[in-house]
């Protein structure tokens, strides 16, 4: 068994480094970077699949049931070779993995009443509504007003621990509330070209980034009773199920299976997966700026790839709610009980163990 070595700013890095050609050692803190950035990329580019999906008529619900299934089915996958193998002094370390946190006994409290409400509640709001949400919003205004709307997250959160009563109020809490709704609505009034401004594409994009903050919200001690991948694992397929008499599962041509592929298994199983490990060797702060290459990621797709071209006011707009979340994530008020990353999308606070002893939802 290799010793862990610390990772960069301070956090537990992996029991062996990545060599170069050179035979140079990469750093945990550069590994970890890379992680982070390669789930930020994967995160991105969900807009253009979304795009090539409705195009060949998957409609928003079929394919969030595809996504949650597919993905659900991964993580219990994991789950089921965690508990196989167990964390034996004998047996393979998932240090460094990302998957660690989530190879608890399969025992109480997963047969607490309390535990499943939330399972449940996370696995309709975080899963069926979010996943629903998302391609909608794409789909009836574009991939820019979608991600601009997405980021309205961390301050959803703000505004639910707020009434909640996990936080106080503060002076900056409301600034950076008025700042992301000025930006909200400055996106709004901009269109351009490929961007549809409606009432349907505002509604369903305000419902993804609220229906994302439930993973704080509602799962924040999720997490760190089941660890990630149960907890994944569970939600997921809860959600995916719910789904399942509102979508139209025929089964796929080639081309959709190929994109529903990259929706679930890479965009969702293996971003997660790659958050899990970035998590282990950098800061949650670190990891927090370096996730806000997401919506960057993804309005070079809505303009490359979907031919989007948003008003000038739209990447003001823009900057504002990612600057907002940004600052959500790097400074909560209370940071004693507002946790600092989650994995999507950008800097909502995070209910993690890996992100400041919390776990990743």
């Amino acid at each position: 068994m290799n010793r862990r070595r610390s990772g960069g700013d301070g956090q537990p890095g992996g029991d062996s480094t990545l060599r170069g050609r050179a035979g140079r050692s990469l750093a945990p803190g550069t590994i970890g970077a890379l992680a982070v950035l390669g789930a930020a990329v994967l995160w991105g580019v969900i807009g253009p699949v979304a795009n090539g999906l409705a195009a060949r008529g998957i409609d928003p619900v079929t394919m969030a049931a595809w996504r949650a299934m597919i993905a659900g089915v991964g993580f219990a996958v994991i789950w089921l070779i965690q508990a196989m193998r167990g964390r034996t002094a004998d047996g393979p370390d998932l240090h460094g993995t990302g998957l660690e946190s989530g190879a608890a006994p399969i025992t109480p409290p997963v047969v607490e009443a309390v535990v499943w409400l939330r399972l449940v509640a996370l696995g309709l709001i975080g899963v069926s509504v979010f996943y629903t949400a998302l391609p909608a919003a794409i789909e009836r205004g574009g991939i820019t007003l979608a991600w601009v709307l997405l980021y309205t997250a961390p301050l959803w959160v703000l505004i639910g621990s707020v009434s909640l009563g996990w936080l106080r109020p503060t002076v900056r809490a409301v600034t950076l509330v008025l700042l992301a709704t000025g930006g909200v609505a400055l996106t709004a009034a901009a269109g351009g070209e490929g961007v549809t401004v409606s009432a349907a594409a505002v509604a369903w994009g305000l419902a993804a980034g609220l229906s994302y903050a439930s993973y704080y919200l509602v799962g924040r001690t999720l997490v760190e009773t089941l660890g990630p991948i149960r907890t994944y694992a569970i939600a997921m397929i809860i959600g995916g199920l719910a789904l399942v008499p509102f979508a139209d599962l025929e089964w796929p041509t080639r081309e959709v299976a190929g994109l529903l592929a990259v929706l679930a298994l890479a965009s969702t199983l293996l971003a997660y997966l790659l958050l899990g490990v970035g998590l282990t060797r950098i800061s949650s702060t670190r990891a927090s700026v370096i996730a806000t290459a997401e919506p960057v990621v993804a309005t070079v797709m809505a303009v490359a790839v979907a031919g989007e071209r948003p008003g000038p006011l739209a990447y003001v707009g823009g900057v504002l709610v990612v600057g907002s979340a940004l600052a959500a994530g790097l400074g909560p008020p209370d940071r004693a009980t507002v946790p600092q990353q989650a994995p999507h999308p950008g800097n909502t606070p995070d209910p993690s163990p890996k992100a400041g002893a919390r776990s990743a939802p």
